[in-house]
């Protein structure tokens, strides 16, 4: 995506975003709901920063859930 290369202001506009999002989720979110939000952001992020270093891991995460299962259908997207 286009706005992850980007630096300086717009660095201060994504954050703000965050920010903002992050707000947005917890109005009226009970803290054991916003408590697995978290833990699901905190490990969509985590896995996000490993395909970054190593791309072909989430070039074989893609063919994983295309390749049904012995047994199984594929995972659509």
């Amino acid at each position: 995506m286009s706005f992850c290369k980007k630096s300086g202001a717009d660095s201060y506009q994504l954050l703000m975003l965050a920010v903002a999002t992050a707000i947005w989720i917890a109005q009226d979110t009970d803290s054991d709901t916003l408590s697995q939000l978290a833990a699901f952001f905190t490990v969509l992020g985590d896995i996000l920063a490993l395909f970054a270093l190593q791309p072909e891991l989430a070039e074989r995460a893609v063919d994983l859930l295309e390749t049904p299962p012995s047994g199984g259908a594929s995972v659509s997207r």
